[in-house]
């Protein structure tokens, strides 16, 4: 353990980063748990994610049944004790942001290896022969069986919703009016944009998404689109000055007279007030003549004047 953790350590130390991996990965997870609108607690989240592939079921039920028979039989269950330890610390750690998003999963994939293993070796100790290759076969088939189950389901629930935000035309225009290495920022979840075109931001900040949840994270983006000025900037929808004026109103109403009704969907109210904030950041860059903005039937763009380029 410790042979993985150090260098990890050291590397954030020596560049002086450790305060900033500190409150992203640990801080930053609980302030995700307690916020309105994520998907659930601790609890429920570890119930997502051992009962997202059968997978997940049948290792944490197998590494508890091998502790249990292990103790039963008065045998050495040393090992056996750290990898169900390490799998529950593992569940916990996936589960504490209150997200349930499938590739924090990935990070359970040692824990299931670790327990593969401890089975295939059982079945090669065994005395008979034909039971041994039989047990080995099925082992492997039904892990790559199961696992390739939950990827098809998973890419079935992907095709429902690809493309949703953003559409070929998007991804044409961008290419067209950009260079490889020019500098685009999609607000929003629109983060395909970036694989789609080959293009990509030039700062830290090209998912927003998470911001709405500090103060200081706002302050710091904004000022970071103000100093980067990508070439680009990509909303994937249709703003119109207009609709900017009555949403800002209406969240600025339900904030100040609806206190209760904000408190109950605050997560999905910020996310928009956060959305209106940019935009206007956006659109004093606009009006100083730093940026141009292109409107079409899907989408909105602003394009960085030569002169700032």
């Amino acid at each position: 353990m410790a042979v993985i953790i150090l260098p990890i350590i050291i590397y954030f130390v020596i560049n002086n980063a450790l305060p900033d991996f500190i409150y992203s990965y640990i801080e930053f997870n609980f302030i995700y748990s307690k916020y309105e609108g994520t998907n659930g607690g601790i609890i429920k989240n570890i119930g997502f994610f051992l009962t997202v592939t059968k997978l997940s079921t049948i290792i944490f039920v197998i590494s508890i049944v091998n502790v249990i028979y292990r103790k039963i039989k008065k045998m050495e269950l040393k090992n056996e004790v750290l990898m169900m330890l390490s799998l529950i610390l593992t569940l916990i750690l996936i589960s504490v942001s209150g997200r349930q998003y499938l590739h924090y999963g990935i990070i359970l994939i040692p824990c299931f290896i670790l327990e593969i293993t401890e089975i295939l070796e059982y079945i090669v100790n065994l005395d008979n022969k034909k039971i041994k290759i039989f047990g080995i076969v099925l082992t492997l088939v039904l892990t790559v069986y199961i696992g390739i189950e939950s990827i098809q389901k998973d890419m079935i629930e992907i095709e429902k919703w690809k493309g949703t935000k953003i559409n070929e035309e998007l991804v044409d225009y961008v290419k067209n009016n950009t260079n490889e290495n020019d500098s685009i920022l999609a607000l929003g979840n629109s983060c395909n944009i970036y694989n789609l075109t080959g293009r990509k931001y030039n700062g830290k900040y090209f998912y927003q998404t998470p911001i709405i949840l500090d103060d200081n994270l706002k302050e710091a983006f904004m000022a970071e689109l103000e100093e980067n000025k990508p070439n680009l900037i990509i909303y994937g929808g249709v703003y119109e000055d207009e609709q900017l004026k009555k949403l800002d109103e209406l969240l600025n109403e339900l904030k100040t007279k609806y206190t209760e009704k904000y408190k109950e969907n605050k997560n999905y109210m910020d996310s928009n007030i956060c959305l209106v904030n940019m935009f206007k950041v956006i659109d004093n860059m606009k009006d100083e003549g730093i940026y141009t903005r292109t409107i079409t039937g899907t989408f909105t763009v602003w394009t960085l004047n030569e002169e700032y380029k």
